[in-house]
């Protein structure tokens, strides 16, 4: 899919981690900070740092007790619990929080940092049946993160093997572990006679001791299997969002609600570059990332069943609601 979109999980009753992820080139020096601003000056085009939180969206309205409207979750190590929007914002920072600026915020839980690719491992050729006959690649990557998996690493350097007549499985031994903070191994092969660069998943070692694997997949079983990833995640920070509206809300809201998400971060010597993405049409065990532009895609929060083209919430007839679907659009 691309852009407009639904961000697959978003919104208060989800309980999903693969919702939004910023993925950072180098380490960080500290953890990084979730942060909502008015942005008034400059709306839809992103200013160096907020200014003011003066809006509806921060202030709330009679209806919700004058709460900031809009929280933030970090999932990167953790998934929320369902209806995670607190009851009220907390001062300085917690996790989930209604947000406002730097009154209320939310700090990631970790500090950002890329993880080396895999070393280097043996294949060869065993006996047995399952595989074709011929040349094959593999390649190993890591999958980090502190209980859940947060991103994965690119892969190893490809290690080839030739499979014979009766010797149609291939033994891997000597695979790498990954330093603290690695949840698994990822093992990706090519098709018989594939060339470089065309590896699919194969299997996933569900752990960081294990350093042998028998592979016996033939090649029409892993032809629609994930390919092997071509951007470092595991530098990343990972967050879902939402908004309590009430019946007596703004409307339109097109000056009472366009606030900036604003990601504050420290690094020693050259600046990372930043990449954000949100999880478009994929599940949260396997999702899929597709890119954004920060200034120039936004994110609107939105009734449930809202199709391309159609962007609204419906106020309640009293009380107050939470969104509980997010949309990316330009």
């Amino acid at each position: 899919m691309a852009i407009p979109s639904k961000a697959v999980g978003g919104g208060n009753v989800s309980t999903a981690s693969n919702v939004f992820r910023v993925s950072f080139s180098q380490a960080l020096s500290a953890a990084p900070q979730y942060q909502m601003w008015d942005n008034s000056s400059t709306y839809p085009a992103v200013d160096a740092s907020g200014s003011t939180t003066t809006k509806e969206a921060f202030a709330g309205t009679s209806g919700n007790s004058n709460k900031p409207e809009y929280a933030l979750v970090s999932t990167t190590s953790a998934a929320p619990s369902s209806s995670w929007l607190p009851g009220s914002a907390t001062g300085g920072s917690a996790n989930p929080n209604r947000m406002k600026g730097t009154t209320n915020y939310v700090t990631d839980p970790t500090t950002p940092a890329p993880y080396t690719v895999p070393g280097s491992f043996t294949a060869t050729a065993s006996s047995g049946a399952g595989m074709g006959t011929g040349a094959y690649k593999y390649t190993i990557t890591f999958v980090v993160g502190a209980t859940n998996p947060i991103g994965e690493t690119l892969p190893s350097a490809e290690q080839s093997v030739t499979t014979t007549g009766g010797n149609n499985q291939v033994a891997l031994t000597g695979i790498p572990t990954g330093p603290a903070g690695t949840l698994y191994r990822n093992i990706y092969r090519t098709q018989v006679g594939g060339s470089s660069n065309t590896e699919k998943f194969v299997h996933q070692i569900a752990d960081n001791t294990t350093t042998s694997y028998t592979d016996a997949a033939s090649d029409a079983s892993i032809v629609g299997n994930a390919a092997e990833p071509t951007v470092d995640t595991s530098g990343s920070i990972r967050f879902n969002m939402t908004a309590e509206f009430a019946s007596d809300a703004a409307v339109p809201s097109s000056s009472s609600q366009n606030i900036l998400l604003q990601i504050q971060y420290q690094y020693t010597g050259s600046a990372p570059s930043l990449t954000y993405y949100y999880n478009d049409a994929g599940t949260d065990s396997v999702p899929i990332w597709t890119a954004l532009t920060p200034g120039s895609d936004g994110i609107r929060f939105v009734n449930v069943g809202t199709v391309s083209g159609t962007y609204k919430f419906t106020l309640p007839a009293s009380s107050t609601a939470n969104v509980q679907e997010l949309w990316v659009t330009t």
